[in-house]
């Protein structure tokens, strides 16, 4: 008898039962019931917007300063735009932005409009498509950036939904099948939820209709009429499920009782968290996470153009923060924080963002990472210090709490204003390696002559970038070194008798 070959397979079968049971536990924790509570008065964020009819509230974080902005689409066939001023923890939206600073200004689509926004070109910024009432998905690319976005219509067979078309359509795209692209559904007037599969790639979509939809139960079971489709992992189980607004005011759940690959999307009325809730006609459902405590909240367009908020109380990130500061010392800044209890915390990660001139942040880097308290019900200090030398004057800070399952919540923005070098210093020139610029940076206490130097590995001198007086503060040179061969250069920064040297690799 060979016990060797029954030990390994004794090992896998246990193996194989840890893992079983591992994720029916997996799977209890996280289908969690989630309970809605409607906000009213002053404590909806979105109190007091109305578009005049037939409201179709989107979120986007358009701009990319952390928090997202509000897009509604109305019965006058224009795209409202409603500025988030708050936070992303605390969100608060201003009056209606109009002219230039709405960057849909001048978009009429006909009637009963609708927006949805996706990268389609996998560019790194958000495109945008109006549906209206006529059947016409309306593409608008992005040819700004994730800052400052530009929205051109384009149209023919360079717009992917150019020979789609659906009355009283209201688009949505969503990774529905797992498989890194974009799909594409739509509500229509019909009360159906249209589907149409990515065929083509994240780069180049190509759209078309599925022999058998996902959605073949609701188009059967539904009813109703004008269908407006939103896909979000409400029950936490790894994949979609879809909320359907209704001409009737009502809004149905599809739970998706295939997995994440293979949806199959089935009417479930008895696990509706929203089976109560009736607008009086035409509801439009959106599912944002608004207030960033790790849970998404519901947004309700409705006929009359106003929009219902309900907030979801199934909060998975009980840690009680208490206080986030940012003070400098001697050119470093050190983050501290407080908690007052935790519960299943792991952990916290630092991210900056240097402020550019208009006062919107860059993108967001992670400096590190600083371990939680795991349950604890007594308070909790904290603390980080960047070490990196900082090239500007203004600074952001956030926390990214992450529990043990995952999850993950962003507190309060801290800005920190550097102010006057209290000494010289050369900080190391990024980036580095490079191909085929890279920008050197140093800080003056006070004003004086700068003069910066490049010099080849052995020490010939062949360029002088900067030589002048310069004012008090942080100060950075660009090297352009495509007139030069790949290898290891020098640079010296001298300022007042005093001489920096750092070493820079160009790779070509």
């Amino acid at each position: 008898m060979n016990y060797d070959n029954q030990f390994t397979l004794l090992l896998h079968y246990f193996r194989y039962l840890y893992l079983m049971i591992f994720l029916i536990l997996f799977s209890s924790l996280n289908n969690i019931a989630q309970t809605f509570t409607e906000l009213t008065g002053s404590d909806n964020p979105l109190n007091g917007i109305d578009v005049g009819y037939y409201s179709t509230p989107v979120f986007a974080d358009l701009d990319h300063d952390g928090d997202a902005d509000l897009f509604v689409g109305a019965y006058d066939g224009t795209i409202h735009f409603f500025r988030n001023v708050g936070t992303a923890v605390s969100p608060s939206f201003s009056g209606e932005i109009t002219g230039a600073e709405n960057p849909f200004d001048g978009v009429q689509e006909g009637s009963f409009t609708s927006i949805c926004f996706g990268d389609i070109d996998h560019d790194g910024d958000l495109d945008s498509f109006i549906a209206d009432s006529s059947g016409s998905f309306n593409f608008y690319r992005n040819d700004g950036d994730f800052e400052s976005p530009i929205f051109n219509k384009i149209t023919g067979t360079d717009n992917p939904l150019n020979s789609v078309s659906h009355f009283y359509a209201t688009p949505r795209f969503v990774d529905l099948d797992c498989d890194g692209d974009l799909d594409f559904c739509s509500g229509n007037q019909n009360a159906k939820v249209k589907y149409y599969d990515n065929s083509g790639t994240a780069l180049s979509p190509s759209y078309a209709q599925l022999p058998t939809s996902p959605f073949e139960d609701i188009d059967n079971n539904m009813g109703g009429n004008y269908s407006a489709v939103c896909l979000a992992d409400l029950d936490n189980d790894g994949d979609l499920d879809a909320f359907m607004g209704n001409g009737n005011g009502s809004i149905y759940y599809g739970e998706n009782t295939g997995d994440a690959v293979d949806p199959v999307i089935v009417l479930n009325s008895a696990d509706n968290p929203f089976g109560s809730i009736a607008v009086g006609n035409s509801s439009f459902v959106s599912l944002y996470d608004l207030d960033n405590d790790g849970d998404l909240d519901a947004f309700i367009g409705k006929g009359g153009g106003d929009i219902l908020t309900y907030a979801n109380g199934t909060s998975t990130l009980p840690v009680s923060m208490v206080s986030f500061t940012a003070e400098l010392n001697e050119n470093r800044v050190v983050l501290n924080w407080n908690t007052a209890t935790e519960i299943n915390n792991y952990g916290f990660d630092i991210e900056r963002a240097e402020n550019n001139i208009s006062g919107k942040n860059r993108d967001w880097e992670k400096l590190g990472f600083v371990n939680g308290s795991g349950n604890s019900n007594s308070p909790k200090s904290y603390s980080f210090i960047d070490n990196t030398f900082l090239m500007y004057n203004d600074y952001s800070y956030r926390l990214k709490q992450i529990d043990v399952n995952g999850n993950f919540k962003y507190w309060d923005i801290v800005n920190i204003t550097l102010g006057t070098p209290e000494q010289f210093a050369v900080g190391p020139n990024y980036p580095n390696p490079f191909n085929s610029s890279t920008v050197i940076n140093y800080q003056l206490p006070k004003e004086g002559l700068v003069t910066v130097k490049i010099y080849d590995i052995i020490g010939r001198k062949i360029e002088t970038l900067l030589q002048k007086k310069e004012t008090a503060g942080r100060h950075i040179v660009n090297f352009d070194a495509s007139d030069y061969s790949s290898g290891v250069y020098l640079y010296t920064v001298s300022f007042n008798g005093f001489m920096a040297v750092g070493k820079m690799l160009y790779l070509q």
